[in-house]
């Protein structure tokens, strides 16, 4: 990351966050396009996937007996796939010298915090994530409200940039993190190692 202002990734995401990151603002309007991203996300391939973009939520899917192991592997391998994918093409869009992250969006712990603070937050926040994804998407109790599940999860990680962006560029999604240390790593060779120091 950038000295002391990590960034967030994804394609979307992090195609704001390196246009912007720094400037006056920056953590809600990313924070914005990601929860945006994620309803639109939601919306458009949820009866094709559950919508299923986030490991972490994949894996909480399995542990509430939701999703089969089988293809929760399938749908990490794709997601995993499909975080590269959209970070090179971001790579090719964003100039090294014009990506204000200053590596596509790869995860770094903040300057004002700790490790331990990072991995303490990332869990809760994951947590929020996941207990709206839940309780919205997949309580059949609360089956009358199922149209708005979407929203309800985009403002869930909304919150959780505005919360994490300063500490450590926000993941709640292994997935989408690994992309950018992937592709950075690629293009920023001589820098290639820093592009993993913060990504667990």
């Amino acid at each position: 990351a950038t000295a002391g202002r990590p960034p967030p990734r994804s394609p979307a995401g992090t195609g704001a966050a390196t246009g912007v990151a720094g400037t006056p603002g920056w953590v809600h309007s990313v924070s914005l396009t990601f929860g945006l991203c994620i309803t639109a996300l939601a919306y458009t391939i949820g009866s094709k996937s559950g919508g299923q973009i986030n490991g972490a939520v994949t894996i909480g899917c399995v542990a509430a007996g939701l999703c089969e192991p089988a293809q929760a592997a399938a749908n990490i391998a794709a997601q995993l796939l499909g975080s590269g994918m959209g970070s090179g093409v971001l790579s090719l869009i964003v100039d090294k010298e014009a990506d204000l992250t200053g590596g596509l969006g790869a995860n770094g712990v903040g300057a004002l915090h700790s490790p331990r603070q990072a991995l303490l937050a990332e869990i809760v926040m994951t947590f929020v994530l996941m207990y709206v994804v839940l309780e919205t998407a997949c309580n059949s109790k609360n089956h009358e409200n199922s149209t708005l599940a979407p929203v309800a999860i985009g403002f869930a990680v909304y919150l959780g940039h505005v919360v994490l962006i300063p500490i450590d560029g926000c993941s709640i999604n292994p997935t989408r993190s690994f992309g950018p240390a992937v592709v950075a790593s690629v293009r920023d060779n001589k820098d290639a190692p820093s592009r993993w120091n913060d990504w667990w």
